[in-house]
């Protein structure tokens, strides 16, 4: 049974910064030294088991890219792609709204 394709139309709203935060959060392990607008994390404890993010969104394919990657993610935690992908636009908007110009900051309670 194939999984139902991800739109990679939604996918290229995804932040590169919120797929980074997340494939860490899971132990995926950053591969240093690589050139490229891209990031290339690996699995733990398997490092042929890539994930590949693009760092440049104004890329054509990098809907495509963040579609890919939305799949080994979702793979890896045995959770749809759909779901992944929801997570991960969710925080994509939430570091737009931290990053915004011009909007006001969210206030310190602790101050």
């Amino acid at each position: 049974m194939n999984p139902a394709p991800l739109a990679s139309g939604r996918a290229s709203h995804v932040r590169a910064d919120a797929i980074e935060g997340y494939a860490e959060s899971l132990g995926w392990i950053r591969v240093l030294d690589v050139n490229g607008p891209i990031a290339v994390y690996h699995r733990p404890g398997s490092p042929l088991h890539q994930l590949i993010i693009p760092l440049d969104e104004s890329y054509d394919d990098y809907g495509e890219t963040v579609a890919e990657a939305v799949r080994k993610l979702a793979a890896f935690e045995e959770r749809s792609p759909a779901e992944v992908l929801e997570l991960l636009l969710d925080r994509s908007a939430s570091r737009r709204r931290l990053v915004t110009p011009g909007l006001p900051s969210v206030p310190n309670r602790g101050s």
